[in-house]
């Protein structure tokens, strides 16, 4: 989907969010507080992780069947709300479109008391933001073969939507970052956030997103914001690079560097700067850098697989990878606050107290067990 940010809509930001000394929109009351609550359709039960664009949480969505679903919620003042709320809307009917395999699955966007936010379904997992820095933490890196597996799933999403139309334009991601790569805990790979470029573009270069978002991201497309396909090639490249050498990419405007220190295969060097390459010299499509890519395996004898994949997450990342621990976790942690006890007495003065959910926290678990003992 190529796109531009149109100049209206920097004029109607303007109008809309006359913003503070900061210049920065406020940051509404932490969501961590009282977790249980909720948030639109969705019960958030606990925050797994937090960037430059907001936090992500593991939340029960209660407006069907009680699946489990990651949310991010956008409560950040680096990100312009009216203009992503915006981009949400206009790329409301593009989302159904995304059926690629490896395209996050039941992907809804909205916003609730004008707060931006996206979910996708997952029991779960982590995004590769928090895995590489996962690893990082045990001084190690992810296996070459995963990393090329990770790419590769990666690209197939891209790879599907480029070849996919909306308004007569192909489907193109522009905001790739490992943020929004999801990783189940069983290995599975998907992409998430297409149409929410243009709303973050305006706010590229507040410093967090520039030093956090914008080094993957075409410099081409840093200097003139749109969606173009070519330029997620590039996004894929640096994602792969950083998960094989443990850099993080440079905020600056110039192609990443391929050091002669990584000690990186040649052919996995070829590759990488196909993807890298100023856009005259990139690879054509997402397709001819998955072509290269099945080839590169082929040649170095890697076995990439995604239950070799969860086999490395269960061990490097422990407890976490049991599906089921957290929902454990509630329902004991729902009874005990069910039991009887004083009633709570408020500091003078003090505000209405905070909704309880431990009802709905009940109901939605007993749905949750109910469903898992016959399937």
């Amino acid at each position: 989907m190529s796109s531009t940010v149109p100049p209206g809509r920097l004029e109607r930001r303007k109008q809309r969010t006359p913003p503070p000394a900061d210049g920065l929109l406020p940051i509404p009351p932490p969501l961590t507080q009282n977790l249980p609550r909720r948030f639109g359709d969705y019960l958030v039960t606990s925050e797994l992780s937090r960037d430059a664009l907001g936090r992500v949480f593991r939340a029960i969505d209660v407006s069907g069947n009680g699946e489990f679903v990651r949310l991010r919620i956008f409560d950040t003042r680096r990100v312009d709300a009216p203009m992503l709320i915006d981009a949400i809307e206009a790329s409301r009917a593009m989302r159904p479109l995304l059926s690629s395999p490896f395209a996050a699955r039941g992907e809804r966007a909205g916003a609730v008391d004008r707060l931006p936010y996206l979910a996708w379904k997952e029991t779960h997992g982590w995004t590769l933001d928090v895995l590489i820095r996962g690893f990082r933490a045990f001084g190690s890196r992810l296996p070459a073969s995963h990393a090329l597996l990770i790419a590769d799933r990666v690209a197939a999403a891209l790879d599907a939507a480029h070849g996919t139309h909306f308004e007569g334009r192909p489907i193109g991601h522009g905001l790739l970052w490992p943020g929004f790569v999801s990783i189940g805990a069983d290995g599975e790979i998907f992409v998430a956030g297409f149409g929410l470029a243009p709303g973050i573009f305006p706010t590229l270069e507040e410093p967090a997103l520039e030093k956090d978002i914008a080094p993957y991201i075409a410099p081409e497309e840093r200097l003139r914001p749109r969606v173009a396909p070519q330029a997620d090639i590039y996004s894929v490249g640096a994602i792969l690079l950083e998960m094989l050498t443990e850099r993080t990419p440079a905020s600056e405007t110039q192609p990443v560097s391929i050091r002669k220190e990584d000690g990186l295969p040649e052919d996995v060097v070829q590759l990488l700067r196909g993807a890298l390459a100023k856009p005259a010299l990139r690879f054509t499509s997402m397709g001819a850098f998955r072509r290269e890519l099945g080839r590169v395996i082929v040649a170095g004898r890697y076995s990439p697989s995604s239950f070799a994949l969860g086999q490395v997450l269960s061990l490097r990342l422990g407890p976490q990878s049991m599906h089921h621990a957290e929902a454990a976790a509630l329902a004991e942690d729902a009874k005990r606050r069910m039991a009887p006890t004083r009633p709570r007495v408020g500091p003078p003065g003090a505000g209405p107290a905070a909704p309880d959910h431990d009802e709905e926290v009940e109901s939605v678990l007993r749905n949750f067990w109910s469903r898992a003992e016959t399937t």
